[in-house]
């Protein structure tokens, strides 16, 4: 590899090296746990995640067999309403939820009949 060739290939690593981190994503998440009144893990509670602000479109999951859920891959900010339902419990909604940048934010629900 002669000289000329040599020093773009180190300046075009140099310029990809300073832009990654501009070019990382910045992502926030939302996990936790669904429990019911006595404290058991809820299976089968729809969840759904909505931001206008953010223009985040609705998003749905359903709690797993040990009452847990998780939403990846989101824009921080506030602004985010949080609903959880299931039938024979109430529905139960959070407003104004705000998720940090590279930050899990845990929002722990317990449903009542």
């Amino acid at each position: 590899m002669g000289q000329p060739h040599r020093a773009r290939w180190l300046v075009a690593v140099a310029l990809l090296s300073a832009a990654m981190p501009l070019l990382a994503v910045s992502e926030s998440s939302l996990q936790g746990r669904i429990l019911d009144k006595d404290g058991s893990p809820l299976p089968g509670v729809t969840l759904v995640l909505r931001n206008g602000t953010l223009a985040v479109a609705e998003v749905g999951t359903v709690s797993n067999a040990k009452g847990e859920y998780s939403f990846r891959h989101l824009p921080p900010g506030a602004g985010y309403r949080l609903s959880a339902s299931l039938p024979l419990h109430a529905t139960v909604e959070f407003t104004d939820v705000t998720l940090t940048s590279s930050v899990a934010t845990t929002l722990d629900i317990t449903l009542r009949p």
